[in-house]
C-alpha cells in the first residue's frame, strides 16, 4: 500500500510488480533488493489483462529456457546459461487469477486439492483436512479442457493457465502463507 501513495492519491489503484529472484544465489542474499529483477510492472485502476501482462514475459522465458544465454563467468570461461520458473508466488486472489482457477472461497477453490470445501453459516469456506484427490498437471490440464469446452468451471479450473507454458501447474505455486495458514 505504500508503494501505491507514492504514485497516486487514491488507493483505489493496482500495482503489480512481476519480479524474479535467481534461486543459485545463496538465501541470505537471493532476495536482497539488489539481486531482485524487475521483470513488469502494471499500475492501474484495474487488474492487469494477464494475458496482455504476462505474454512478453512468457515468451522471453521460454526463449531463455531453451536457447539460453552466452556468458564469460570471473575466469574467462564463457558459459551458456539456461533460465526456468520454479515457482509463482502471489496472494490468493492473484493465484487463481493466474491459475485461471476459482478463488480459495468458490466452491473447489482450493488450489492444492480436489476439495470442494464447506460454507460455513458465516458465510466462509473451510476446507476441513480430509483425504481427497490432490491436484496434478494431468488432472488439472484434463479439468481444463472440460471447462473449455463446456464454458464452466470443472473442480474449479476454468481453463488452461497462461503461465502452465513455463512454470508445472500446480506444484509450481507452493500455499500462501498469509491466507492459506495465518487467515486459515
Amino acid at each position: 500500500m505504500q508503494m501505491v501513495r507514492l504514485f497516486f492519491k487514491s488507493t483505489k489503484y493496482s500495482v503489480w510488480p512481476l519480479s524474479c529472484a535467481v534461486a543459485e544465489l545463496p538465501c541470505e542474499s537471493r532476495y536482497n533488493a539488489d539481486n531482485m529483477i524487475l521483470a513488469a510492472l502494471w499500475c492501474g485502476r484495474n487488474k492487469p489483462i494477464l494475458k496482455l501482462f504476462l505474454q512478453d514475459f512468457i515468451g522471453e522465458i521460454q526463449v531463455l529456457s531453451e536457447k539460453g544465454f552466452p556468458f564469460k563467468d570471473s575466469m574467462g570461461h564463457e558459459l551458456l546459461c539456461k533460465v526456468q520458473v520454479s515457482q509463482v508466488i502471489a496472494d490468493l486472489p492473484a493465484k487463481a487469477q493466474l491459475l485461471n482457477q476459482l478463488q480459495f472461497n468458490g466452491k473447489y477453490g482450493c488450489s492444492k486439492c480436489e476439495h470442494p470445501g464447506k460454507r460455513l453459516e458465516t458465510g466462509a469456506r473451510i476446507y476441513p483436512y480430509e483425504s481427497h484427490q490432490l491436484r496434478t498437471s494431468e488432472s488439472v490440464a484434463r479439468n481444463a479442457e472440460l471447462a473449455l469446452r463446456s464454458r464452466k468451471p470443472v473442480f474449479g479450473v476454468k481453463g488452461t493457465s497462461l503461465l502452465s507454458k513455463v512454470v508445472h501447474v500446480p506444484d509450481g505455486f507452493p500455499v500462501d502463507y498469509m491466507h492459506g495458514v495465518l487467515e486459515g
